[in-house]
């Protein structure tokens, strides 16, 4: 008994680094202008795929895996969830990590003191950039999910910001979790009418998301940051 409790629990501990602990948050490092690093260019990374999933199969999952496999059962049951709880492309559906981005180049030039002038690919990229030609602001969707017990839609991304050498010198991870706003809505009413609720709430999400990488950014550059 004292086994499969021990699995429970490093298997909880497991999901919640997975889904939005641990990410990224290292203040910009140079503590003055961004204006020096003109061009920057700014890409993104593929947005990650839709998920829907109820918690008490994913966590069964992962436990049978477990007490079968040991720990590193725990993480292919994971791996098995995470696959099998993948909605199917739907060109209706937004694109989030679109939204994000062209919501920070909007806001980063109007809020963010000497930011530079920015070139941006259009097209998703799949590898980080090599070149040392442009300083570089990439984007990155980790994970898109619906609780569907509780209708919690759930949203990871990550900002990075690398100088010519492809050193990083800024990154951030910002979860957003639509429960901490009182957001709550089933798939289906996500879904209906071609997406306009969700719509609605990736406008939010988006929003929420760019405030939390634009603070963290000035905080960095403030005498007296906070992280």
């Amino acid at each position: 008994m004292k086994k499969y409790v021990s699995i429970t629990v490093i298997c909880l501990f497991f999901v919640s680094m997975i889904q939005g602990c641990g990410l990224p948050n290292q203040p910009y490092v140079k503590k003055d202008s961004v204006a020096e690093l003109q061009p920057l260019k700014v890409v993104r990374y593929e947005t990650s795929d839709f998920r829907t999933y109820r918690t008490g199969n994913m966590i069964t999952s992962i436990v049978v895996s477990g007490v079968i496999l040991g720990a590193i059962g725990a993480g292919i049951g994971y791996a098995v969830h995470h696959s099998i709880s993948k909605e199917s492309d739907d060109p209706t559906r937004p694109d989030f990590g679109r939204l994000v981005m062209d919501k920070f180049i909007e806001r980063s030039k109007n809020e963010i003191p000497n930011w530079p002038n920015m070139t941006v690919e259009e097209k998703t990229i799949k590898e980080p950039l090599t070149d040392n030609l442009y300083a570089v602001l990439e984007f990155q969707v980790d994970d898109i999910r619906v609780e569907l017990n509780s209708s919690v839609l759930m949203i990871d991304t990550i900002i990075t910001m690398k100088n010519k050498e492809k050193n990083i010198i800024w990154q951030k991870g910002y979860s957003y979790d639509s429960i901490y706003f009182n957001r709550i809505n089933t798939m289906d009413a996500l879904k209906a009418d071609n997406y306009k609720l969700l719509k609605n709430e990736y406008a939010f999400a988006a929003d929420k998301t760019v405030t939390d990488f634009i603070m963290h950014f000035k905080n960095s550059l403030s005498p007296q940051k906070t992280n």
